[in-house]
């Protein structure tokens, strides 16, 4: 006898469950497909990736998760080159700025502080400082606003 999940395909009576302290079902043609809790980030970027593996519509991932469609994007371009390790250590959202170039800035600024065109000048130091590889990135001048504001 064939499972009911073939029948109804990716998309079939796919809906989730989700108590008071995080924790979802999602029952896939009756069944329960996958479980997860939302504090465990391992566990949320597997279900993504294994949802968008078998073609089940981003919108519905989008739905059960509570993440955006470029978060599955990430998460199943990791998952595809980098398998199940890869997910381990990824967290959403933009790369944090590395401490010593928050440092860097932080102390330009307070050399600078009153000098006309201050901004331009932590910006290219650290554009300078990135190309000899002491960097990993540049900054935006929003990023530098962030910084100093902190």
């Amino acid at each position: 006898m064939a499972d009911i999940q073939q029948f109804l395909g990716p998309n079939g009576l796919i809906y989730s469950l989700e108590d008071t302290e995080g924790n979802v079902d999602i029952i896939w043609g009756g069944k329960l497909y996958y479980y997860f809790n939302r504090e465990n980030l391992f566990a949320l970027n597997l279900g993504i990736a294994l949802l968008d593996s078998i073609g089940v519509v981003q919108k519905t991932i989008c739905q059960f998760f509570k993440i955006s469609r470029n978060t599955i994007t990430n998460v199943s371009k990791i998952y595809a080159e980098e398998g199940i390790e890869g997910l381990i250590n990824y967290k959403h959202g933009a790369p944090a700025i590395e401490e010593e170039l928050r440092f860097f800035v932080i102390k330009m600024f307070i050399e600078l502080e009153n000098t006309r065109g201050y901004q331009n000048k932590i910006l290219k130091a650290v554009e300078k400082k990135m190309e000899h590889g002491e960097f990993r990135k540049s900054i935006s001048r929003t990023t530098l606003h962030t910084i100093v504001r902190e």
